[in-house]
C-alpha cells in the first residue's frame, strides 16, 4: 500500500469516526424550552475542516450538529470582502443552509475557545443576514449569532478565524420557537419614541416613577439597534429594584447616574446576562436622592431582532429613624416666632417637618443636633399652633413636638406715607391694647402745630390723616404717646 492510498483510508476512518458520533453530546429534542448551549467541547470535535473552503465548496448542514471544522486566521482561499474582517475576508469555513420555513436561527461556536466571527449571508453570497464576533454567555471567548425571522431559501453560514487566531470548533444550529410572547399587562405604559437618551444628539429621554411598570420594544437593523433611556427622580435615599422580563431577544440593562457628559462613564449598575423569556430582578445599594437614568437594549451578538419587553420599577426605602428629642421652643417677638429644638443626634438622617396649624412651612435636613427656624409669616396679636414632626426615608411621619404662642402687639408708629408731602400725608401706628392716644405734630422749635387725635382707641392698627395746608414748607415731627411711652418720626413738607 503506498503513502496516497494510507493517508486515503486513514481520513476515511476518521470521516465515519466522526459521522457515527454525530450525535454525541446534542441532541436537538432533548434541550429544555430555554435552550443553553453547550459548555465543553465535545468529543467529536476533531481539527478536521468538514465545511467548505469556498461558496462554490460549501458543504451543506441542517438543524443540529455538532458540525466539527477547524479554522486558520490567514486563509486565502476565498476573497469575499474586506468588510468581513481585518484579515481580508478570506472564509476559512463555508457552509450551505437550507431554510424550509421563516425561523429564527441560533448559530454558535460556544464550545470553541478561539478567536472566530459567523457571517450569514443570502443567496447571493453577498448579502449579510447576521454577524456576530461576540461571546456566549456561557463562554465569552467564542462567537454567538441568533438571526430572526430568516426567509426560506439558500443561506451561506461563514466560520471565520479572525486576528491569526484559529482552532477547532463544533458548529451547532438551533431553531430557537421562542417563547410566551409578552402583552402588557393592566396599568402599564408604553415606551414612547424616539426614546434615543445619551445615543442621540438631542438627548432624548422618557420620565418615569417609582411604581411604573413600562412595556417596550427593542429591535435592531443592518446597521444600528435600538436602545430605550428612562430618567428617573428619586427623593428619599432608596434602594432601586428592577425587575425586566423579555422575549425574542436577550436583553441588558444600565443603571447610571444622570449626566449630560457621558451617560456610560457613571453606570452603577448593569446586567447583561438574563437570557432569553426570563424574569430578571436588577437590585441596587442604597442610593441618594437626585436623578438617574435607566438604558435598555439588545445584547450585541443578535442581529436583526424585534421584540418586547416588561420594566417594573419599585424602590425600598430605609425604616423609619426614631429620633430622641431634648428640647423644642417656640419664642414669640413683635415680627416673627423663633423655633429651636435639640436632640440627641440620628444614626441616619430624616428630615424635620415643622407645620403651623396644620400646613407645612418648612422642611430642614436632619444633620446637627441642633436646630432653629425664624417663621416671618405671621401677624402681632394672633395666635399659632407649632408641631415638629421627624420624617423617615420611607415618607413615615413621628411627631416630636408641639407649641402654641401668641404675637404680642407692641407700640409702632410707621413713616408717613406719602414723604415728602403736599399737603396732605397719613400717620400709620399700632397699639398693643385699648387705652388714651395722642397723636401730635411739632415745628423745629419744638412748638406744637396740630393735634392730629387725642383720645380713647382699641388695640390694632389706626391710620390718621394729616392736612398741612396752614403750615409753611419746612421740616416737622410726628410723635404718637400711648400706654406711658412716646415714638416721634420726621417728615417733610413741601409747597
Amino acid at each position: 500500500m503506498n503513502t496516497s492510498t494510507r493517508a486515503a483510508l486513514c481520513l476515511l476512518l476518521i470521516l465515519c469516526a466522526v459521522t457515527s458520533q454525530a450525535g454525541i453530546g446534542y441532541d436537538v429534542t432533548d434541550h429544555p424550552p430555554h435552550w443553553q448551549p453547550p459548555t465543553a467541547m465535545p468529543d467529536v470535535a476533531i481539527p478536521l475542516n468538514l465545511g467548505g473552503d469556498t461558496f462554490e465548496t460549501a458543504a451543506p448542514i441542517e438543524v443540529g450538529g455538532p458540525f466539527n471544522g477547524f479554522t486558520n486566521g490567514f486563509s486565502d482561499d476565498y476573497d469575499f470582502s474586506t468588510e468581513l474582517g481585518s484579515d481580508g475576508g478570506s472564509p476559512d469555513v463555508v457552509y450551505r443552509l437550507e431554510v424550509e420555513t421563516p425561523a429564527t436561527l441560533i448559530f454558535d461556536l460556544c464550545t470553541s475557545d478561539f478567536d472566530a466571527r459567523l457571517f450569514l449571508l443570502g443567496e447571493d453570497a453577498a448579502t449579510v443576514k447576521g454577524y456576530s464576533d461576540d461571546g456566549c454567555q456561557s463562554n465569552p471567548a467564542a462567537p454567538q449569532l441568533t438571526v430572526s425571522g430568516l426567509e426560506p431559501g439558500l443561506h451561506y453560514l461563514v466560520v471565520d478565524g479572525s486576528n491569526g487566531d484559529s482552532g477547532a470548533f463544533s458548529l451547532y444550529v438551533h431553531v430557537w420557537s421562542g417563547c410566551e410572547l409578552i402583552d402588557c399587562a393592566p396599568g402599564t405604559f408604553a415606551e414612547i419614541e424616539p426614546n434615543g437618551g445619551c445615543d442621540t444628539p438631542d438627548y432624548l429621554f422618557q420620565w418615569v416613577e417609582i411604581g411604573d411598570c413600562i412595556c417596550g420594544n427593542a429591535w435592531s437593523g443592518p446597521v444600528e439597534r435600538d436602545t430605550d433611556w428612562f430618567k428617573l427622580a428619586i427623593t428619599v435615599p432608596s434602594r432601586l429594584l428592577l425587575e425586566l422580563r423579555a422575549d425574542e431577544f436577550d436583553p441588558m440593562i444600565w443603571l447610571m447616574s444622570d449626566s449630560e457628559v457621558n451617560c456610560y462613564s457613571d453606570i452603577i449598575l448593569a446586567r447583561d446576562e438574563y437570557g432569553f423569556c426570563e424574569m430578571e430582578t436588577l437590585t441596587s445599594e442604597s442610593l441618594v436622592p437626585g436623578q438617574y437614568l435607566i438604558c435598555i437594549a439588545h445584547n450585541g451578538w443578535q442581529s436583526d431582532i424585534n421584540g418586547t419587553y416588561e420594566l417594573l420599577i419599585n424602590a425600598e426605602t430605609s425604616a423609619p429613624t426614631l429620633v430622641e428629642l431634648i428640647a423644642f421652643d417656640a419664642v414669640p417677638t413683635n415680627d416673627c416666632v423663633q423655633l429651636t429644638w435639640e436632640t440627641t443626634g440620628e444614626s441616619t438622617f430624616p428630615n424635620y417637618n415643622v407645620s403651623r396649624d396644620g400646613t407645612l412651612v418648612t422642611q430642614i435636613p436632619a444633620e446637627d443636633t441642633s436646630y432653629q427656624y425664624y417663621d416671618f409669616d405671621v401677624m402681632a396679636g394672633f395666635s399659632y399652633s407649632y408641631e415638629l414632626q421627624a420624617v423617615s426615608f420611607n415618607g413615615d411621619i413621628q411627631v416630636l413636638a408641639s407649641q402654641d404662642v401668641t404675637v404680642p402687639l407692641t407700640l409702632e408708629l410707621s413713616q408717613n406715607y406719602p414723604n415728602p408731602f403736599n399737603p396732605v400725608t397719613m400717620l400709620s401706628f399700632r397699639i398693643a391694647s385699648d387705652q388714651q392716644v395722642n397723636l401730635s405734630v411739632f415745628n423745629l422749635a419744638g412748638e406744637r402745630v396740630a393735634c392730629v387725635f387725642d383720645g380713647a382707641l382699641n388695640a390694632g392698627e389706626h391710620a390718621m390723616t394729616f392736612d398741612g395746608s396752614d403750615l409753611p414748607s419746612g421740616t416737622y415731627f410726628y410723635t404718637l404717646q400711648a400706654d406711658g411711652r412716646s415714638l416721634t418720626r420726621k417728615m417733610l413738607l413741601l409747597k
